[in-house]
């Protein structure tokens, strides 16, 4: 049994391991997870199932009726995809229940963020001596160089970072420590560097929170407000970071009004309120698909564009609802809205008195808020994870910094 034990938790280790790569080896994680699914009946003890884990997986489970209900009735059969990314959260955080040991695990989601990392520097390195420049603003060839969506590979880094000051606590060698230290300033360098927008914003209020948990209060303030100002100073002077900020339609002369017109998720909300208020979204919403149709048909009437080939590009890309809450609302009805609100109010409550569990709540909010997290594989294995996560990580409850 202690042998089938360390398989499986090698198997989960592994699947951590994997799951920054799952857009470019996307049938790998559901592998992974089949084998833990096969094995998680001969591992899982009666102790090991914990009240708050139960109650999080019974949430899913009951958004996933929701989802499933809507289908059936409306005959919604394009959103069995958006169903099988959903069920794949509380699979993960239902095989983490028998994992005692929750260092393997962290280590190897690090070993797999930290080599996308490096290739992704090795191709970035590659590409500026073939062409000497270095354009990270837009398009395909942006994802290509960092090896992924750029909202969800600064996510990866951010857990990472996250994960890292978890870490640093449990080390008693100070090498070993600033090792932990070097990688947090590492991924937070690298966030910067290729201008993930969110997770700069939302490592700046992550930083900013650790003045609420810190023993010395004064130092943590001054070394949090140190910590944004560098970086802020760091965003302005990022080339990348500016040509982001008119996504890609380059501009003369930028001003705030502009860079608010320029924003896609302004164009996309205001859309997405005159649908919501054209009350065509009710108890069962419209269906994933159907919402972004709607949408593509609102990009063709929206009077606020830049100009014509603004427009252009909006229908083109047929954005969705960049916001998973207004995702659910639309989609699949008041109901999957009310769930999935109840499950971050739960997290937060559960969550609050640690400082790197909050802050792993806080950057997951703040993902859903400006993406539609869950309509990509990578997007719903990375909530599962982060829930994991968190179900393994163990902090003191009080001035836990005061220990960093």
């Amino acid at each position: 049994m202690k042998q089938l034990n360390k398989i499986y938790n090698f198997i989960f280790s592994l699947f951590f391991a994997v799951i920054p790569f799952t857009e470019h080896f996307q049938a790998a994680p559901n592998i992974i997870l089949g084998i833990l699914l096969a094995c998680f009946p001969f591992v899982v003890k009666k102790e090991d199932w914990k009240k708050e884990n139960n109650k999080i997986i019974f949430l899913f489970t009951g958004l996933i009726l929701i989802i499933l209900i809507g289908i059936l009735v409306w005959n919604r059969w394009e959103d069995f995809s958006f169903l099988t990314k959903i069920i794949t959260i509380p699979v993960i955080l239902f095989l983490s229940i028998p994992i005692k040991n929750n260092m393997p695990p962290l280590y190897a989601f690090l070993i797999g963020s930290t080599s996308l990392l490096l290739l992704s520097v090795i191709k970035l390195g590659l590409h500026y001596n073939s062409y000497q420049n270095l354009n990270l603003d837009v398009g395909a060839k942006v994802n290509e160089l960092l090896m992924g969506e750029r909202p969800y590979l600064g996510f990866i880094y951010l857990v990472s970072f996250c994960v890292c000051l978890y870490l640093v606590r449990y080390q008693r060698k100070k090498r070993i420590k600033i090792f932990h230290y070097l990688l947090c300033l590492i991924f937070c360098i690298f966030i910067l560097f290729i201008s993930a927008r969110l997770s700069i914003l939302s490592l700046l209020i992550i930083i900013g929170v650790a003045v609420f948990y810190a023993k010395n209060k004064k130092r943590t303030l001054l070394i949090s407000l140190g910590g944004i100002v560098v970086m802020a100073f760091a965003g302005v002077l990022n080339p990348n970071f500016i040509s982001r900020l008119t996504a890609g339609f380059e501009q003369d002369k930028l001003e705030i009004q502009k860079i608010i017109l320029l924003e896609p998720r302004s164009h996309i909300w205001q859309c997405s309120a005159k649908i919501v208020k054209s009350n065509s979204a009710t108890w069962m919403g419209l269906g994933f698909k159907n919402s972004i149709n709607q949408l593509e048909d609102c990009y063709l009437t929206h009077e606020n564009f830049l100009n014509e080939e603004h427009r252009k590009f909006f229908v083109k890309s047929r954005f969705n609802s960049h916001n998973q809450f207004i995702n659910f609302y639309l989609s699949s009805g008041i109901f999957s809205l009310i769930v999935f609100l109840i499950i971050f109010v739960m997290l937060f409550k559960s969550q609050y008195k640690n400082y790197v569990s909050f802050a792993l709540v806080l950057a997951l909010f703040l993902f859903c808020i400006f993406e539609n997290v869950l309509s990509r594989q990578l997007g719903a294995m990375m909530f599962g994870v982060v829930l994991s996560i968190l179900s393994m990580i163990k902090t003191p409850s009080d001035q836990e910094l005061s220990s960093y």
